[in-house]
């Protein structure tokens, strides 16, 4: 929910994280959680060279990976920036809530290249194959967040944080619900 919170503000202003994992969670002392390492975000419509303190060359090129495999959207393995989008930080957040729920990665132990092929060409498994007691609506919107087509996935942080807060009190998620009764597509607007 309150990594949702973080997005919701990222995504307005064209800012997309490409990194989130576990270890980039940080919860404070207050309780609070904080996302760290913005390092590798990209911003959808970047200042003009020479504005700001940003260097001239700022823009990551076609065919760089940036991220980390485990957690990478089938668009970012591909290295096609032009893929990216607020969608893609949906992903991440999906395999870290796979990994905190599953004990395990998307695609589990593999080195290095064989992780980046299948990140690249390999849809995750239901959360529901890997761990059956999970309740089936978690597991619904880990899934949708987790699609391998981003056109699939949540339209936006604010509609996933929508269903995991009617999740979290106890009601049934409106956007999951929605497409598992056949009221709309997935990745289309409510």
């Amino acid at each position: 929910d309150q990594v949702l919170d973080v997005l919701v503000v990222a995504h307005s202003h064209g800012v997309i994280h490409r990194d989130l994992k576990p270890e980039n969670l940080h919860i404070g002392q207050n309780g609070r959680l904080k996302v760290l390492d913005f390092g590798i975000a990209r911003v959808k419509d970047p200042l003009p060279p020479g504005v700001g303190n940003l260097p001239e060359k700022t823009a990551t090129k076609n065919g760089a990976m940036l991220g980390t495999s485990d957690y990478m959207a089938p668009e970012q393995a591909t290295g096609l920036i032009e893929h990216i989008d607020p969608r893609t930080d949906l992903f991440g957040l999906g395999a870290t809530m796979f990994r905190l729920l599953a004990g395990r990665t998307i695609h589990g132990k593999l080195g290095d290249a064989a992780l980046i092929i299948a990140a690249a060409t390999k849809p995750a498994p239901p959360l529901a194959s890997i761990v059956p007691t999970a309740p089936a609506e978690l597991c619904m919107i880990v899934d949708t967040a987790l699609a391998f087509l981003k056109t699939r996935r949540y339209p936006d942080a604010l509609t996933m944080r929508t269903d995991v807060r009617w999740l979290r009190a106890g009601k049934a998620p409106p956007y999951v619900t929605a497409i598992a009764n056949k009221r709309i597509e997935p990745g289309k607007p409510l």
